[in-house]
């Protein structure tokens, strides 16, 4: 599982929340996005699972082709 994409993840999932919340009934918004919001502090505590903080190198480094006609990386 070290080749999940955990920081576009983490970076997403609230943009995904808020499209979500659009689409909830009124009485459930305060819950759905309180879920959401859990989700993404699961997310970083995953996140620090992976962390190492023995070493100085870059850690949970992610390059993704983005644009490549232009030569751009996510």
């Amino acid at each position: 599982m070290n080749d999940w994409p955990l920081l576009t993840l983490l970076t997403f999932t609230p943009l995904a929340g808020a499209l979500l919340l659009l689409r909830v009934p009124a009485p459930w918004v305060r819950a759905t996005g309180r879920c959401i919001s859990a989700l993404g502090l699961l997310q970083v505590a995953w996140l620090l699972t992976r962390f190492d903080t023995s070493s100085g190198a870059l850690q949970l480094v992610q390059k993704v082709p983005w644009i490549p006609s232009l030569g751009v990386d996510y």
